[in-house]
């Protein structure tokens, strides 16, 4: 369409309850290891409290976000299957 490639939303800035962000089944593989990142964060005892806390906190978010999307979600049409 005469569009530069990178000319789409920039989903670092979304809100992850905003209406208008929609997860394929491509997102959702790239949020589990996001969310198994954040968990590891979570987890590590060299890390300050407030630090584990965070990831923790971002960790529940991810895991409700992919929760969502595979509840709702069909396998018709992915291709990887």
């Amino acid at each position: 369409m005469g569009l530069p490639a990178d000319d789409g939303p920039d989903e670092s800035e979304c809100r992850s309850a905003c209406a208008n962000l929609a997860c394929t089944h491509r997102n959702i593989d790239d949020r589990r290891a996001e969310l198994r990142s954040w968990e590891a964060a979570a987890h590590d005892r060299r890390s300050p409290r407030p630090m584990r806390d965070r990831a923790g906190a971002l960790a529940a978010e991810l895991q409700s976000t992919i929760t969502a999307h595979e509840s709702t979600a069909s396998d018709a049409g992915r291709k990887d299957l």
